[in-house]
């Protein structure tokens, strides 16, 4: 789940599994039916190997779409439609996860994909201990359909956390380099043949093993490895003299409060949390230019 910096070491190591059982959990926590359950189990399962790599892979960089554009076809090469069928579900249905208002939400609306891998990483990325992670579930509910804080003061502390850890990993210039690098090297050794397309579909540790072995027949490939491997930091430069340059998706949340039965947005609620919110999103939209040294 933390593509290839969590495969070399430098973010946590999440499996896909363990964060949509989370989903799921969570979803289940706050009252949905078997159904949302089993579209949360279901929500990730198109995911490539490596993650959010194959975004940049294919530019898909700024989006980070590619798992959901190839979901329905991945899905129909699996034995889920008929595991499905056979517990009386429509597999088409749950695949849409637009039907299911706790598990999606249209970005920055808080839902349980986005506050599963949010609490899942906070301890690990420094952002908040165990306790302090596990104590926001006491604090969510289910508003109508939607995911709530039901105080304010809950909502900003995990507004404030999910740019934190944004800042350190998802959003890192430093891990969006690396993310690049992997990228530059698959798509090489797809063009060498030493790697096939449908090896995405693969673990990442099958996936990893693959490009090693093409680094070792190609030495374009090696540089490029090297690089990844090489725990080098990313010192940001002028563009004329950066090596790397790259753009992320900008990820921040504007999670709802319950007020008097319904939701409302903590950026109306806090023109503090607005601002902050404001310009960390103008800065994460640019460019980054820099070099790994």
């Amino acid at each position: 789940m933390g593509g290839v910096v969590a495969v070399i070491g430098i973010s946590p190591h999440t499996t896909r599994f363990e964060h949509s059982v989370g989903v799921m959990l969570l979803v289940r926590r706050l009252g949905a039916g078997i159904e949302e359950q089993v579209a949360a189990l279901l929500h990730d399962v198109s995911h490539t190997a490596f993650s959010h790599v194959i975004d940049y892979t294919f530019d898909r960089a700024l989006s980070q779409d590619y798992h959901d554009e190839h979901k329905i076809d991945y899905v129909r090469q699996t034995d889920i439609p008929a595991i499905c069928d056979r517990h009386g579900v429509d597999v088409a249905t749950v695949l849409d996860e637009e039907r299911y208002p706790l598990l999606e939400q249209p970005r920055p609306r808080l839902c349980a994909d986005r506050a599963d891998y949010t609490l899942r990483d906070l301890e690990p990325l420094g952002v908040a201990s165990g306790q302090e992670a596990s104590s926001f579930l006491t604090s969510i509910a289910s508003v109508g359909g939607r995911m709530a804080f039901t105080d304010t003061e809950s909502a900003r502390r995990f507004g404030d956390a999910y740019m934190a850890c944004a800042t350190r990993s998802w959003a890192h210039p430093r891990h969006s380099a690396l993310y690049e690098l992997c990228a530059q090297a698959l798509r090489q050794a797809f063009d060498e043949g030493l790697v096939r397309r449908d090896d995405i579909w693969s673990s990442d540790d099958a996936l990893w093993a693959k490009l090693q072995d093409a680094a070792r027949r190609h030495r374009p490939i090696a540089a490029l490895i090297d690089r990844l491997v090489a725990d080098a930091a990313f010192v940001p430069t002028s563009p004329a003299e950066a090596d790397i340059s790259v753009r992320t998706k900008v990820r921040w949340i504007d999670p709802d409060v319950a007020i008097d039965g319904d939701v409302v947005p903590l950026s109306t609620l806090s023109t503090e949390y607005a601002e902050i919110v404001a310009e960390y999103r103008r800065l994460t939209a640019e460019v980054v230019h820099g070099r790994l040294a």
